[in-house]
């Protein structure tokens, strides 16, 4: 599954996509919204050569260049943050139906 695949699975089908960045070693970010997937890719491997650690929000968003709650439009996946990893005392077991 290549980049454009992934998003196409994860993110909605409609609205606007928000993409964060942060620049790696300078005191930069930014933060756009792009009205397709395909967009949104081109910029980001944009800034992905500029140095930028890119990220993508996790909704559709409507009008509004806010990435919050009241702006979403909708969530095509369900995520979970786990905090797991060497440096936590406690393991994490899975549920058998995330692995």
């Amino acid at each position: 599954m290549d980049t454009k695949q992934f998003l196409q699975k994860v993110l909605a089908g409609d609205g606007r996509y928000c993409l964060f960045a942060a620049h790696k070693t300078e005191e930069r970010v930014r933060q756009e919204f792009h009205t397709s997937i395909d967009e949104l890719l081109a910029r980001a491997n944009e800034l992905d050569e500029e140095k930028y650690d890119v990220f993508y929000g996790l909704g559709s968003f409507g009008a509004e260049d806010r990435r919050r709650a009241d702006n979403v439009l909708s969530m095509q996946a369900l995520f979970i943050d786990l905090d797991c990893g060497p440096n936590r005392t406690t393991p994490i077991r899975l549920p058998h139906w995330m692995v």
